[in-house]
This record gives C-alpha cells, sequence and structure tokens, in this order.
C-alpha cells in the first residue's frame, strides 16, 4: 500500500505538531518493545525522537546491524497510555507478533526504519509507513479525563531528562491535571491512574 501525505493528515499527523502515540517496536525479529511516543509527519514520513535513558535508546544505539519494524497505534484511551508507561507486560501480551487489538487502538500504521541519526541527548527516527489500518469507523466524543491524564503521563516520562525547578513546575501541572479528572469524571479507574501517576512522581523527586 502507498501511504502519501495525505493519508497520514486524516490521520492527524502534521509537520508542525507532535502527535502523542503508543507505538510497538520489533527490533531484529525478536526483542520487542513499547513505549508512548510523540510523532510528526515529514512528508510521507513519520518522524520522532527517542531520548538518551529510555532502554529501547541503548538498544538501538548499540546495534550495529540494525532491523527495525514499528506498529504505531493511534488512540484517544489514556490507558492505552498509562500500561505503555507503567504496566508494558499487558500491552506487549496483547500486540503479541505486533497484532493490535480494537480494545485500545482506533487505527494503526505499520512501519519500517527508513534512516536514523544519533544525536547527544536523542535519536531522530524517520520510519516509512507501509500499512494502514482502521479499527474502529465510530467517532469519539472529546473528554477532558483522558487528555488530562495522558498529559499527566507525558510529564511523568519527562523526569529524568529536567532539572528540579522543571520537575517543581511539572508536579504543580500534574495537580492541575488531577483537578481536572476529578472535576471532569466520576469513573473510578481514571481517579486510580491519575492518583498512581501523581504517587509515583513524587518517588521520582
Amino acid at each position: 500500500m502507498e501511504i502519501n501525505q495525505q493519508k497520514l493528515s486524516k490521520l492527524g499527523f502534521t509537520e508542525d505538531t507532535f502527535t502523542e502515540t503508543v507505538t510497538f517496536f520489533l527490533i531484529n525479529d525478536d526483542k520487542k518493545y513499547v513505549m508512548a511516543l510523540g510523532i510528526k509527519r515529514r512528508n510521507s514520513y513519520l518522524y520522532a525522537r527517542i531520548f538518551r535513558g529510555s532502554k529501547i535508546y541503548s538498544v538501538i544505539v548499540d546495534n550495529k546491524n540494525l532491523k527495525l519494524l514499528c506498529r504505531v497505534c493511534i488512540s484517544r484511551d489514556p490507558l492505552a497510555f498509562y500500561y505503555s508507561i507503567f504496566r508494558k507486560n499487558i500491552l506487549l501480551k496483547c500486540y503479541n507478533e505486533l497484532r493490535c487489538i480494537k480494545r485500545f487502538c482506533d487505527a494503526y500504521i505499520d512501519a519500517i526504519l527508513d534512516n536514523l541519526k544519533i544525536k547527544d541527548e536523542a535519536i531522530e527516527i524517520f520510519l516509512k509507513p507501509i500499512d494502514i489500518k482502521i479499527l474502529k469507523r465510530y467517532p469519539k466524543g472529546f473528554n477532558r479525563a483522558s487528555a488530562a491524564i495522558i498529559e499527566a503521563l507525558i510529564y511523568y516520562t519527562k523526569m529524568p531528562f529536567v532539572n528540579e525547578d522543571e520537575k517543581k513546575r511539572a508536579l504543580l501541572k500534574i495537580d492541575m491535571c488531577r483537578e481536572t479528572v476529578y472535576r471532569s469524571s466520576e469513573n473510578p479507574i481514571y481517579r486510580k491512574i491519575i492518583d498512581e501517576i501523581i504517587k509515583r512522581f513524587h518517588i521520582l523527586i
């Protein structure tokens, strides 16, 4: 399947804004990883940065004969992002051999590594899409609780890479995310997730 800019744009990928995804990596046909990953469109390619300190950064840098396949899952489900950070084993089990399931993903893109640039603080990867699958055809309404949880998770993943002042500012923002979740949703799972993020955040600082 030829994947052009128009198809990527329809899925929300642009050249000026990162789209948050849950991305699976299959390295050299045997090693599997999953992470929350912000992705932009670069013409007909997908562009992302993987920062130093993450496990997959080391795997890619240390691998001279790299063969990398990706499945980029597009989702608004905060559970998918939560699992990609704190319960990776659940997602890896669900996505055995990089097979997506409808529970978490609205659509996915299969891609191969086309190019990478290794820099001091991050790897820049350029992915060539080879297939797109739409799993859910009914649109979902926007809710602030899901967005706030995903935002809090993004702040959490940045903690190993920022200074103490930035950590304090991030804590204030995560507290605001918690307030949003509690104001906009009575879902006990959402409230449990945001409380766990804050608990884990305090352990980091």
